[in-house]
């Protein structure tokens, strides 16, 4: 008997249900966290420009000089504050291809192994642990092996750019920036400096180097959403 995974309507919506919650988790509740960086700003620099003025004596102190130090200390938190946002954006991001990553891992393996093991070539049995560890190249040839090419899916295209994505943020510069670049330019365009900021800081993290708008988060769920749906039902082994 042939090996298949079985994917009906019930189990399809319990794998694409984490995605729109994700998606309205982000949108409704964690972009409004960063919404008033500027106003929160102003308002922390015209509390250190107040508490300067306790201290202001007219015949040695330049109000000017307050009153960029009162500036310094708004813009400061605001660097900060943007560099959370920044970092918490990238965090979701990069969250959500390991939990489609894992998620396929699971669900291949549970639908096999309700009939048929895992043997490798020496014979024995693999388990959960031991079943696609070589992440994305793996699950694709498992796919194969049911006449599914992931490739040519019409999702594909957006997961394969998550993926790069999810390896820029974790690793930096390397093939998956070089693939990124190829794809979405936009991500690391700095604007009005021409230097590439990746190249310059080194690091994904500890300074903001990546152009990406929260919109995309969305579009990346939208897109293992569409991955799910346009698998068929049953999938058979060859």
């Amino acid at each position: 008997m042939r090996a298949q995974l079985y994917l009906d309507n019930r189990i399809r919506k319990t794998l694409k249900e984490p995605y729109e919650t994700f998606a309205k988790t982000y949108v409704e509740r964690v972009i409004p966290i960063f919404s008033s960086l500027e106003e929160e700003s102003q308002v922390i620099a015209d509390e250190k420009y107040e508490d300067l003025g306790r201290y202001f004596n007219p015949e040695s102190d330049d109000p000017a000089d307050y009153a960029e130090m009162a500036w310094e200390a708004g813009l400061e938190h605001y660097e900060s504050m943007s560099l959370m946002q920044y970092n918490m954006r990238l965090m979701w991001i990069s969250t959500l291809y390991q939990f489609w990553e894992q998620q396929v891992r699971k669900f291949v393996f549970e639908e096999v192994t309700r009939t048929h093991k895992f043997i490798d070539k020496k014979g024995n049995d693999v388990d959960f642990a031991g079943f696609c560890t070589r992440g994305i190249d793996d699950i694709k040839e498992e796919f194969n092996e049911f006449g599914q090419d992931l490739e040519k899916l019409i999702s594909w295209s957006k997961i394969e750019e998550l993926r790069l994505l999810a390896n820029v943020i974790k690793h930096g510069e390397g093939w998956s920036a070089t693939k990124l670049k190829e794809l979405r330019p936009d991500y690391f365009d700095a604007g009005v400096i021409s230097t590439d900021l990746l190249d310059l800081y080194k690091t994904t993290l500890g300074e903001r180097v990546l152009n990406i708008d929260d919109s995309e988060y969305e579009i990346y769920c939208d897109a293992i959403i569409q991955f799910w749906d346009e698998l068929p039902e049953v999938m058979y082994s060859k």
